[in-house]
């Protein structure tokens, strides 16, 4: 089962409050087609939220934090060996493979004679060359080691040999396949070894086997290997989860206490937790671009307790989070569209100016729609009790007496490619 139970714990309580949601809604349209005295008046009734879906809600967060707070515990607590600080050897060349002479130590051509007719011996044939092209696996956990490699590759025969770092493995036999299979009879260093193949005095290119360092996570009952860089997007996606639950109880608390709580604010309770988790690993992924910090950042440098409050905090404020990646996306992003003829020019989109009365006040602002901002303004024509700011067109003062009449006024806008655009509008001014 492992932790389907609590799964299934939070999938029944979804179940429960999409019934019990779907209740209130009907109780509320009962309630307000007869009982309600704002009915009466065609008035809308308030969409209060239920004390029971309100503590059912609450129960889910507070489960929902347990089973965070755990999890961030077991992942914080998981130990990882140090580094290598040094890398195994390679004792063979890892460039193209080598043929061997053929002869053994010592030996060379000889003639031989049996009488008067004398015969020469034919040197032996050369040793195959082996050839590999794959090793399976390529990646291995120092702490947990497979209990054999499989070579791939071709001129492979029964006396070939699987060599680590130049020296042989105990057995390697030969597969149905052509494949040589040998079984791991060492610890192996953690870094990069290199996996060859001999055939006698001939020797294969060599591939690289990475033997990585993997934590052991201990949850609900079971280990599971984990990686740093694992940990560290687990931690993150738990943070933003466990920040958004801080915002959402918050919320929950303040508004029932107020008496304000709303029914169809029920499903913001029940995603919010996950919306932190999604905005956090987000901003986890552009900071470890070096989106937002600079510098890409590698997995030995990262503090573990810094990214998950960096987590928490994307989770929590959410809202200023979502305003730093607009910010990012826009310094990488914005371009000038210098395209002549686009589809969608800047157009003002005032068609009418109040009319102005003499001796009060008068503000309008002005307002443009597509093209690309930011927008500058002209007005001509304008009366001279009022005023003008280019950059955010509004018009505004206080209209003298004796200045009633009708104006004429000039305006464009131009955006920041250039386009413009002009339209004529009149300005009553009445006693």
């Amino acid at each position: 089962m492992g932790c389907l139970w609590v799964v299934l714990v939070i999938l029944g309580f979804l179940v429960i409050v999409l019934g019990i949601r779907a209740w209130q809604r009907r109780k509320a349209k009962a309630s307000a087609a007869s009982t309600s005295p704002a009915a009466g008046n065609g008035e809308k009734a308030p969409d209060t939220m239920s004390p029971f879906v309100r503590d059912a809600i609450g129960c889910y967060l507070i489960l929902l934090a347990m089973l965070l707070c755990y999890s961030i515990f077991r992942l914080l607590a998981v130990e990882f060996p140090p580094d290598s600080t040094t890398t195994a050897q390679q004792s063979v060349s890892s460039a193209a493979a080598t043929v061997n002479t053929g002869q053994a130590p010592g030996q060379s051509s000889t003639t031989s004679g049996t009488g008067s007719t004398g015969q020469t011996t034919p040197p032996p044939a050369p040793t195959p060359v082996p050839i590999i092209t794959k090793v399976v696996p390529n990646t291995v956990n120092y702490n947990s080691p497979i209990p054999s490699l499989t070579v791939s590759g071709s001129n492979f025969s029964s006396q070939s040999k699987v060599r680590i770092n130049g020296n042989a493995l105990g057995t390697t036999e030969l597969t149905r396949d052509g494949d040589l299979r040998a079984k791991l009879d060492r610890q192996l260093d953690r870094g990069t070894v290199y996996i060859d193949v001999v055939n006698g005095e001939a020797f294969s290119n060599s591939l690289p086997l990475q033997v990585i360092s993997y934590g052991k996570l201990f949850w609900c009952g079971y280990n599971f290997d984990i990686g740093p860089d694992a940990r560290l997007l687990l931690l993150v996606l738990l943070a933003g989860a466990l920040g958004s639950f801080i915002h959402a109880l918050q919320s929950l608390v303040d508004f029932s206490g107020n008496t304000t709580l709303k029914s169809s604010w029920t499903w913001w309770y029940v995603a919010r937790p996950f919306l932190g988790m999604a905005l956090a690993l987000v901003f986890y992924a552009a900071l470890r671009g070096g989106l937002v910090a600079g510098t890409p950042s590698a997995v030995k440098d990262i503090n573990p307790y810094g990214i998950f409050t960096i987590g928490a905090l994307a989770g929590m404020f959410s809202d200023k989070a979502t305003q730093k990646l607009a910010d990012i996306f826009d310094v990488l992003f914005k371009a000038d569209d210098k395209r002549k003829d686009k589809l969608k020019k800047v157009s003002i989109k005032t068609d009418a100016l109040p009319d102005g009365f003499e001796t009060k006040p008068y503000t309008l602002q002005l307002s443009a729609t597509d093209g690309s901002p930011d927008y500058t303004w002209t007005v001509e024509k304008l009366p001279k009790d009022l005023i003008f700011d280019s950059k955010t067109g509004i018009i505004s003062g206080v209209l003298a007496a004796a200045s009633a009449n009708t104006y004429s006024i000039k305006i464009t806008v131009k955006d920041s490619t250039g386009d413009a655009d002009t339209k004529t509008l009149n300005l009553v001014v009445k006693p």
